[in-house]
């Protein structure tokens, strides 16, 4: 049996501009999909008999493999699927979720036989509703994944229901959609084996994740991390660790990003982890994401020793008041002194703001947009703004608060007719792809919380600036609004009929 696995498509916003046209080469994310290569160790290392062929669709597309025409998706379905193979497993996440189901509805028209699978957290939560109205999916695999899609795979070779096989949703034989129980985290994943590090489509640009651990304690109420991993924290041993980093390094790769929410959740266990890397020396630097109240300055000092190279905090608001509401409860002037004390052991701090919740007000707004530019000048390296993306599996999302409109982001530049597909799938079923809608905040405008999907990259940029701008200005939010203002109006002038009415470019920013 042939298996075709599949990375999503990973639109890189930060290079996408107002100026790009229907048609133009789209920059996307090329990335190592380490975890279909991880479904394809698991399946082979226990004797599933299948050949599965991983490929990056980002690479590919970026090689120039895929053209962006009239038949974008017909010409990547069929440069994904070979014609003797029996299933398309395709990875989702939540942004691109639209495009990966029009993509499984071109695989299941050029060949009606083909099974289609879906897996990851854009389509985990949903499985249930993508099934009931997407009949060109066939499966999908809820949490994590390894043992699920192994079982499924015996399942099909063996010509059997696959009604044992926990963690799969799937549609029987008679068109019912069923749910089977949910399926038990990995506990020790220094099981899992190690996964072949090529794959088709990767280049040497490709970035590298590398799974080193699993889950997240916290209960952040906008996030839907944790219940993807039902809450259970995992590491792996520091010996596996430091095993993989060895075959990357032999690899030639010398950097590599941690996939781990909360790489230091256990302080003990990461100054552990730090003093065998200075220990044994693997010759790769490395990147992580981490909560400011899990990681102190001497343990900062010691990560930079044993090559850290940039760490991403995610603050998510710059008001006490809404630190408690969203369940973060972050110590916003702790957060500042980790932050500078990061950038002085010689780390790249990257911190991560977001705006639009529920409850946001004038006041809430204010504080997180002048903690955004003082993060980012004391920082020195990058800040980010993100506007909240109602996640299904997140508790904010359960509590029914209101979602009003569509988001205003970035699309890749698909022609017309190709984008049209996307648009109107999510369109015809908003509850399903509701990750591109967007929060009511009944308290504010909604241009103001619009206005910020697209700018963080065109405020870094121009990183060096603000601390002498910003002073000519009551506050950051009053630069902010009439910002708004400005761009919006410009762009009713300059970019009629736009679909981000008040995104701007840095030339934008700088006339304004």
């Amino acid at each position: 049996m042939k298996v075709s696995l599949v990375s999503s498509l990973h639109l890189d916003h930060s290079a996408m501009t107002m100026d790009h046209r229907a048609g133009d080469p789209i920059p996307l994310q090329s990335f190592v999909p380490m975890g279909l290569l991880c479904l394809k160790a698991y399946a082979e290392a226990h004797g599933v008999p299948a050949g599965i062929r991983v490929t990056d669709v980002n690479g590919l597309i970026n090689a120039g493999g895929v053209a962006n025409d009239e038949q974008f998706f017909a010409r990547l379905a069929g440069a994904i699927k070979q014609p003797d193979d029996r299933l398309v497993g395709l990875m989702t996440d939540a942004d691109s979720l639209h495009h990966t189901v029009v993509l499984a509805a071109e695989l299941k028209r050029q060949d009606p036989q083909a099974l289609i699978c879906l897996g990851g957290p854009g389509s985990s939560p949903l499985a249930h509703d993508l099934l009931e109205r997407f009949g060109c999916i066939d499966y999908v695999v809820r949490g994590e994944g390894e043992q699920t899609f192994a079982q499924l795979l015996e399942h099909l070779d063996a010509d059997r229901p696959p009604t044992e096989v926990a963690g799969l949703s799937w549609r029987s034989a008679t068109g019912a959609v069923l749910d089977n129980p949910a399926r038990p985290v990995i506990r020790a994943l220094d099981e899992l084996p190690i996964p072949d590090l090529a794959a088709a489509g990767v280049t040497a640009d490709s970035a590298v994740y590398l799974d080193v651990g699993r889950g997240c304690p916290f209960s952040c109420h906008f996030c839907a991390t944790a219940p993807f991993w039902d809450r259970r924290y995992r590491m792996k041993s520091i010996d596996r660790i430091l095993r993989e980093l060895s075959l990357w390094h032999a690899a030639g790769r010398r950097h590599v990003t941690f996939s781990h929410d909360i790489f230091t959740c256990n302080r003990v266990w990461t100054r552990q982890f730090c003093e065998r890397v200075v220990e044994a020396a693997p010759g790769v630097t490395w990147s992580c994401s981490t909560r400011t109240d899990t990681i102190d300055e001497e343990l900062l000092e010691l990560m930079a020793a044993a090559g850290c190279a940039e760490i991403y905090y995610g603050i998510e608001t710059g008001s006490a008041a809404m630190q408690s509401t969203i369940h973060k409860n972050l110590d916003i002037e702790r957060c500042r002194r980790i932050v500078a004390k990061t950038a002085a052991v010689g780390i790249r701090p990257v911190t991560g703001f977001i705006m639009g919740y529920p409850t946001e007000t004038r006041e809430t707004l204010a504080d997180t947009l002048g903690r955004f530019f003082e993060f980012l000048e004391i920082g020195g390296h990058r800040a980010h703004l993100f506007t909240l993306c109602p996640f299904a599996e997140a508790p904010m999302y359960r509590d029914g608060h209101p979602i009003d409109r569509p988001a205003g982001y970035f699309e890749p530049p698909l022609l017309p007719s190709e984008l049209a597909k996307a648009v109107e799938v999510a369109s015809a079923h908003p509850d399903v792809f509701a990750s591109l809608r967007r929060f009511a905040a009944p308290a504010l405008p909604a241009q103001l919380i619009d206005a910020s999907e697209e700018i963080s990259s065109r405020l870094v940029v121009l990183k060096a600036i603000w601390p002498r701008l910003l002073p000519h200005y009551r506050d950051a939010f009053d630069w902010y609004e009439r910002w708004v203002g400005w761009i919006g109006e410009r762009n009713r002038v300059r970019r009629p009929g736009t679909r981000l009415p008040y995104t701007g470019e840095v030339d934008d920013v700088l006339d304004f």
